[in-house]
């Protein structure tokens, strides 16, 4: 079987994540991500595998060879849907923006990885508009084939980390761009403040 075709993979991971972050929601749609990790490349367990489960206390709770990790912490395949709730927590919008990306491939397959940002909208407002936090994602996933362009994750390491976006206060300190924006009354000092004492 010939590699895959320069593409193939990375449009195929890019339309995923972008349903995953932005979109979709695990709740309502549990089987999108079983679809998405199963596969028969390996028909058993790992010792590795075996371990884990039995340290968490679960013995079904995984795929065979399955292999996840974020921020370097093994996590079972429940573990995938548990992270993508609680980054939908709290937002009204997500939009992803990939920075770099790039792919290997191999027979029936390959590797993706990059580095994409997710920012999310929040329910709540300030006084510059819609509060945000913008989720910075590093990745690297195994790919194998199954059915036309369709693929499925064996691997899949995730380095993610959450900061809130800045906030930009137009109309402080008398700023232009205010004014040139037709926006909010400009702020600014009395003078017959200064230099008064106690």
């Amino acid at each position: 079987m010939p590699e895959e075709t320069p593409g193939v993979l990375t449009s195929f991971v890019q339309k995923t994540f972008e349903y995953l972050y932005e979109s979709y929601d695990p709740n309502e749609e549990p089987e999108f991500l079983d679809s998405l990790f199963a596969h028969k490349t390996f028909p058993e367990k790992s010792a590795f595998e075996e371990e884990l489960e039995s340290e968490l206390g679960s013995e079904e709770s995984n795929k065979a060879g399955l292999d996840i990790r974020i921020n370097h912490n093994a996590v079972l395949f429940p573990g995938v849907k548990d992270y993508l709730v609680r980054a939908r927590q709290g937002a009204s919008l997500a939009k992803v923006l990939f920075k770099d990306i790039f792919e290997v491939p191999e027979e029936g397959g390959g590797i993706v990885a990059g580095f994409f940002t997710v920012t999310r909208n929040l329910k709540f407002r300030i006084r510059a508009g819609p509060a945000q936090r913008v989720e910075s994602v590093s990745f690297s996933t195994k790919l194998e084939r199954t059915v036309g362009d369709d693929f499925r994750i064996i691997q899949l390491y995730i380095t993610t980390v959450n900061k809130a976006a800045p906030v930009h206060l137009y109309g402080l300190f008398g700023s232009d761009s205010t004014h040139a924006a037709g926006g909010e009354e400009e702020a600014s000092i009395n003078p017959a403040l200064l230099g008064r004492e106690g």
